[in-house]
């Protein structure tokens, strides 16, 4: 059975009558109450570790990128390159934790 019905609802009980005044209750929608998933006062706390930890994946991600190219310009580039690549990465990640906080920006953009 599909019912649409709106929030406010909570239950919807169908009442039958049998023979001999006999009334038998059935039940035909209950809202499910949602699980809570953790207290409220570490719910922002939550929100910011998951945006640092994206901001980990962006820089992790560009690292690869730049640690692939520089495989594909030279000989052991990935060594040559690393310091810088890494700062490089490093900075982008900073940059996108920064931003996904609401902080100042702390350096200049090239």
């Amino acid at each position: 059975m599909n019912l649409r019905v709106t929030k406010g609802v909570e239950e919807i009980i169908l009442l039958e009558q049998e023979d001999r005044d006999r009334h038998t209750t059935r039940t035909i929608y209950r809202r499910h109450k949602r699980r809570q998933r953790g207290t409220a006062p570490l719910e922002n706390v939550g929100k910011v570790v998951r945006k640092v930890v994206v901001a980990q994946k962006e820089a992790a991600e560009r690292y690869l990128h730049r640690h692939d190219e520089s495989n594909r310009d030279k000989p052991d580039g990935w060594l040559r390159d690393l310091s810088y690549n890494v700062y490089r990465a490093t900075r982008r990640g900073l940059r996108n934790v920064s931003r996904s906080l609401g902080l100042p920006a702390t350096e200049v953009d090239d």
